[in-house]
């Protein structure tokens, strides 16, 4: 059910965003610095969030899966949410382009 609820919520952000990013004016080179820094901060807090957890002993330091999931950010399921992200944002370069040229032919 919360799984559910995140989607549903993920669906809600995306509308936001979407709203209000139709008008900014967001480069290419700019775009991808803003997805770079992300991955990059995504990546530090997972190795911190690991670090902290495997000194409190909330995780098995030793485990293969736990390691892989830290590590290897883009490739689970874990990181759904910032993945979803990154593909909006660099999709929404392409529509933002697209809407612009398409209202102002509709409108007469």
């Amino acid at each position: 059910m919360i799984a559910t609820l995140g989607k549903v919520a993920f669906g809600i952000f995306v509308m936001i965003s979407g709203y209000f990013l139709v008008n900014s004016s967001i480069n290419g080179k700019k775009s991808f610095k803003n997805i770079l820094m992300l991955i990059v901060q995504v990546y530090l807090y997972s190795i911190i969030i690991y670090f902290v957890a495997a000194h409190f002993k909330w995780v098995n330091p030793k485990s293969t899966i736990v390691l892989q999931q830290t590590f290897l950010l883009p490739f689970y399921n874990s990181y759904w949410f910032v993945s979803e992200y990154i593909l909006l944002y660099l999709v929404y370069l392409y529509i933002n382009v697209a809407l612009h040229d398409i209202i102002p032919a509709a409108i007469p």
